[in-house]
Parts: structure tokens; C-alpha cells; sequence
């Protein structure tokens, strides 16, 4: 299995869903802001994770990283971090990940 992008996939992608990009998913996190996460292809699930100022469709999906995993038959899941891509951008100081940390009993 290559983890790499190669000049060509080793097949072609087996579903309608590979062709037609990533769908793209939200939900509300425990602080009520809407995260989302994108995903491709079915099978054994692969996760992505962008890193900082970056975003699921610039680091994976524009690059063909995603298109090549989906098209070796797996599902990849890229989630967009908080303040990235299409997740929400809180711009208050209690939007931020310290101050939750912060306020979590870890107890």
C-alpha cells in the first residue's frame, strides 16, 4: 500500500462518490460551534489531519492525496480544526482553545 501520491492510482475508483469529490459534513461541538469534516471513497477508513493554517480540501484534496487513498479503496476522513477551513472561526477570546481547557473539570 503506498502512502505517498503516485503519478497514477492502482486502480479506478469504484464509486460515483470518488468521482464526484468529498462530501462534507457538520456537527456542533460541546461549545455550540459547527465543526466540519469532509470525506471520500468507502472502505477501511484512513483519518487526515491538516496542520496549522491549513484546511482538509487545500492539504488533501486539491493535492490528490485524498482521490489516490479513496481510489485504493478507503474511506478517508479529513476534519476541518477549529478556525479552519469550513469550521467556525470563533473570533472572542472565549472561543479559544485555552479557555476551555481552562473551564474543563478534568477531575
Amino acid at each position: 500500500m503506498r502512502w505517498w501520491p503516485s503519478s497514477a492510482p492502482t486502480r479506478r475508483p469504484g464509486s460515483a462518490e470518488s468521482l464526484a469529490g468529498p462530501t462534507t459534513h457538520s456537527f456542533l461541538a460541546d461549545d455550540g460551534l459547527a465543526l466540519a469534516y469532509h470525506q471520500l471513497g468507502t472502505g477501511r477508513p484512513v483519518p487526515l489531519l491538516h496542520g496549522y493554517t491549513g484546511s482538509a480540501l487545500t492539504n488533501w484534496v486539491e493535492t490528490g492525496i485524498a482521490g489516490r487513498l479513496a481510489a485504493d479503496g478507503h474511506r478517508v476522513i479529513m476534519p476541518d480544526m477549529r478556525g479552519h477551513g469550513d469550521s467556525a472561526k470563533p473570533h472572542d477570546a472565549d472561543g479559544s482553545p485555552r479557555t476551555h481547557s481552562r473551564a474543563t473539570d478534568w477531575r
